[in-house]
């Protein structure tokens, strides 16, 4: 009889442990879909925000791209002044999305 109890006792001890290791795993697999979640949300609200800028659309007006630095910017339109660009570093449609940046048109830079 003594063995039966040992035994069970031993099955029941495994199975608390299996439990213990099952519940981190729940845990951390919760904080993983959590921070994928918020990521989701950061990069949608970002997506937005980017299609709500007017100054992309005066930047891209008359224009088929997205210059690659604040310096090609500038030698496309020299009138342009220094503030906020919207600049594709990787190039328009290659890789990722354009940035918004401040250009300083006089030393031509980002």
């Amino acid at each position: 009889m003594q063995i039966k109890e040992i035994l069970a006792v031993i099955r029941e001890t495994k199975w608390e442990a299996k439990v213990t290791q099952l519940e981190t795993k729940v845990t951390r697999l919760e904080a993983k879909v959590k921070n994928q979640e918020s990521f989701n949300e950061k990069q949608t609200n970002l997506k937005t925000s980017l299609s709500n800028r007017p100054h992309l659309e005066s930047q891209l007006a008359g224009k088929s791209a997205i210059f690659r630095t604040c310096d090609e910017s500038r030698s496309a339109n020299p009138s342009l002044s220094s503030g906020m660009q919207w600049i594709d570093p990787d190039g328009q449609g290659i890789g990722d999305d354009p940035i918004y940046v401040y250009c300083d048109m006089t030393t031509r830079s980002t």
